[in-house]
């Protein structure tokens, strides 16, 4: 019987489908094996459902690292940065077979993952996103662009560690940063644009196009965003780790050459949908679109469409996401009556929070998002608009002092 902990979609459907007849199996026994087409009967935990019940993997003395720095964007896990942390754990498994028990692959196990955070943490699962160990360094206090002062601990943190691999994502500005710059310190070749690694070669993609070449293994990868898939089948240590003091001949010696002047307030309209982190995006479902324009810039949101919004005119075509427009990998995605055409999910993929508001609860967008609200697009935007309105005006208030914040209180109850 095999022991390997595989992900069912099918199941995974079932027990969200509170409808469906077989529902009933997981309220009365929550660990229900469907067999599989090898014939194998193993236990199924549907991603995302009751992560403590996934068993823990446990490297309580490694023998390596596979040191890995997330772009944390917002002080979060991104999904690159998850796809980076499946493929560490796949090279701090290499030795492990998949037909062999938990105990054994316990013994077999000789790596860790460790993960180097440079922002204030937002958000903690990194238990499920498969981390070993953690070393914050925000607790160090430099907060901004401060790359050289970053690149000081990162060269503490190898000299301490001595990481098999580093791994750095290509695709980001801080952490692909800071893998070029730790290859130049340590005097090593980076292999940038990585998309595969096997036994004997690492496979890189050449620039921007489509073309791909082979090299030697090299320590510092700077790999591509769809690397690997997110770990699934277990839960991690991801148990605190400290850096050792810094020897003064690796502190800096010059005042740094770069000013962090802070974040620059953009308009969410010149940004696209590529870059873009939170996008509200609009469909056939849309009835008010000056409401929808309001509804993306109360939110600081891009805007994006759908196929048919766009062929319809009321969105211009650089908005349309899907597989024949823009892909997009925001962190929040609002569907606004967009029911969910098969191009339009492949589209958006790659988002890590998707919100659906629509009038029919059986469609694809609502079987897709993480959260829905059934209803009328008009009226849930207009309460939106309104919900923001009263929060800026409360924060307003909040502000002043003295008989103006008394007198914009007084109204404010006056109104509501």
């Amino acid at each position: 019987m095999s022991k390997v902990f595989r992900r069912d979609p099918r199941q995974e459907r079932i027990h969200r489908n509170r409808l469906h007849r077989l529902h009933h199996t997981f309220a009365a026994n929550p660990e229900t094996s469907l067999e599989t087409s090898s014939g194998a009967m193993p236990t199924i935990e549907p991603q995302g459902w009751n992560a403590s019940r996934l068993p823990l993997h446990r490297v309580d003395n490694p023998e390596f690292y596979i040191a890995v720095v997330p772009e944390m964007s917002g002080g979060r896990l991104t999904s690159a940065d998850r796809n980076m942390l499946g493929l560490a754990q796949q090279l701090a498994n290499s030795g492990i077979g998949y037909d062999q028990s938990i105990e054994e692959q316990e013994n077999v196990r000789q790596g860790a993952v460790l993960a180097l955070v440079f922002f204030p943490i937002k958000d903690d699962r990194f238990a499920d996103a498969g981390i070993d160990r953690l070393l914050d360094l925000s607790v160090f206090g430099e907060e901004g662009y401060q790359p050289e002062y970053q690149l000081t601990l990162l060269l503490q943190a190898d000299k301490q560690f001595s990481p098999r691999y580093w791994l750095f994502g290509d695709q980001t500005m801080n952490s692909a940063d800071l893998g070029r710059r730790l290859a130049a310190r340590l005097d090593e070749r980076a292999a940038t644009g990585v998309v595969e690694i096997d036994d004997n070669w690492i496979w890189c993609r050449a620039g921007q196009s489509a073309k791909e070449y082979r090299r030697p293994h090299e320590r510092i990868l700077l790999v591509t965003e769809q690397i690997a898939d997110p770990v699934s089948n277990y839960r991690y240590q991801s148990s605190l780790v400290e850096l050792d003091p810094i020897a003064p001949e690796m502190t800096p010696s010059v005042p740094s050459k770069i000013e962090d002047l802070g974040l620059v307030t953009v308009d969410p309209r010149s940004v696209s949908l590529v870059e873009a982190e939170f996008v509200v995006a609009g469909g056939n479902g849309v009835t008010d679109w000056s409401l929808f324009h309001q509804v993306a810039a109360a939110l600081g949101a891009t805007e994006g469409a759908s196929r048919v919004a766009v062929d319809d005119g009321n969105m211009p075509r650089s908005t349309q996401v899907g597989a024949s427009g823009t892909l997009v990998s925001a962190r929040v995605y609002l569907a606004v009556g967009i029911s969910g055409a098969i191009q339009h999910l492949q589209g958006m993929t790659h988002c890590d929070t998707v919100i659906a508001i629509n009038l029919d609860p059986g469609c694809a967008m609502v079987n897709r998002a993480d959260l829905s609200v059934i209803g009328d697009s008009s009226e849930i935007m207009q309460a939106l608009v309104d919900s923001i309105s009263h929060r800026e005006s409360e924060s307003q208030a909040g502000e002043l002092t003295g008989a103006d914040s008394e007198q914009v209180k007084e109204k404010w109850d006056d109104a509501v």
